[in-house]
């Protein structure tokens, strides 16, 4: 009996293992998967000024991240842009077309070139697409609300680059991580931004401005609750595009040099007749 319950015992164990998780299997085969239980904002902190960079590059020299970005803009905003189309009501539940007509001419020429962007460079139609290629590009784009802007509706938007909000600048003490002030329910209460984009060489200015967050619009797509930063949508392609650049540029260059390559003829006495 004492064999019988051995056997028993080791027959639930092996029933036991097989109800384990494929994913969680260990050994030489999976010794190069290599995984961690850290935050989403600890691995993007490592990450994202290199994968950022890299996207960049493969946006303006890979003829399929170029691709990719211009169908990303073309597919959400469209030939027309994203417009307002006002719905406001009278008080007997009927559409006011006199309101809203009045409503969205008023929005129309905000949205024009000149007005609604502070550097008076772009309509609202080609900011709505710079954000949208922006945020397949660096993953994350900032929307800055001026109010008071210098223009007949006091009010303009600023486009901002990841760039301004430092990954790298965390306080703990004020709550403020990597650039952005929280309070204690992690809602952000304001943004730590660069003055000056920290890539311009001509102008070095690291001196930051506190933005309050209702100022603030920070547009990303989150992949993980803990995640308060965005990464460039290509991230998981990235490495093996890159590949396939440089086996292209390998192969081309093969076959140049082999078509390139001359041969000559001679008699094995050296005479010049043909």
């Amino acid at each position: 009996m004492k064999i019988f319950g051995l056997e028993i015992k080791r027959s639930i164990q092996e029933k036991t293992a097989k109800r384990n998780y494929h994913a969680a299997t260990t050994g030489n085969l999976f010794g190069s998967w290599l995984a961690s239980n850290n935050t989403a904002d600890t691995d993007i902190k490592r990450d994202l000024k290199t994968i950022r960079a890299r996207s960049r590059e493969l946006m303006r020299n890979d003829d399929y991240a170029k691709r990719f970005k211009r169908m990303v803009k073309s597919n959400t905003v469209g030939n027309n842009g994203i417009r307002l189309q006002n719905r406001v009501k009278d008080s007997n539940g009927s559409y006011d077309k006199t309101a809203n007509d009045i409503i969205e001419d008023a929005f129309k020429r905000w949205s024009k070139k000149g007005i609604c962007d502070v550097t008076g460079r772009y309509s609202l139609k080609e900011i709505q697409k710079m954000i949208m290629g922006t945020l397949a590009e660096d993953g994350e784009v900032l929307v800055r609300k001026v109010k008071g802007y210098r223009n007949e509706f006091k009010f303009a938007i600023q486009l901002l680059e990841a760039d301004h909000l430092d990954e790298n600048y965390n306080e703990p003490d004020r709550n403020i991580h990597m650039g952005i002030e929280y309070d204690s329910w992690n809602r952000p209460v304001a943004y730590h931004l660069f003055k000056t984009h920290p890539g311009n060489l001509t102008n070095i200015d690291r001196t930051r401005e506190r933005v309050p967050a209702n100022e603030i619009n920070h547009l990303f797509l989150s992949n993980r609750i803990s995640a308060t930063r965005g990464i460039p949508w290509m991230h998981t392609a990235m490495t093996r595009m890159k590949m396939v650049n440089g086996y292209e540029e390998a192969e081309l260059t093969a076959s140049r040099i082999s078509a390139a390559k001359g041969g000559f003829y001679v008699s094995k006495d050296g005479a010049e007749e043909y």
